[in-house]
């Protein structure tokens, strides 16, 4: 990945942004995105909870939790050519709820909520995680 830049040369974060989506692939911009939220995840765990990981720690669990985010849409999709479902109304409820949930080993859970009215019409939704 190439973050050379000319001297005197000033870019706002956007065009920063934009000029690596224009010169990187797809996977080498999503390794670079990934590693960034998990210095910044990592910067905000040593400011308000003390803890402090090696940066050779930082982007093996970085990379690690990629590897198994793709692993878990490649298995996902599978899952999803087999059956395609879609949402269909309540015959007898005003309301319906749909709920769902996800987990990421050594990361937690999370639970999610969606409140529709008969119609479809979206009426709330609630997500939350879950301890470790």
């Amino acid at each position: 990945m190439n973050l050379l830049f000319e001297r005197g040369e000033t870019l706002t974060c956007e065009e920063w942004y934009c000029s690596l989506q224009e010169t990187e692939s797809d996977e080498q911009l999503g390794n670079f995105l990934v590693a960034l939220w998990f210095i910044w995840e990592q910067r905000n765990s040593q400011m308000w909870n003390k803890r402090n990981l090696e940066e050779g720690e930082i982007i093996h669990r970085a990379f690690g939790w990629l590897q198994e985010y793709l692993n878990m849409q490649e298995a996902e999709s599978e899952v999803h050519r087999q059956c395609e479902r879609k949402w269909r109304p309540s015959q007898s409820a005003d309301f319906t709820i749909s709920v769902d949930a996800g987990r990421l080993t050594g990361q937690g859970t999370g639970l999610g909520a969606v409140v529709r009215k008969k119609d479809g019409d979206f009426v709330a939704a609630a997500v939350r995680r879950t301890r470790r």
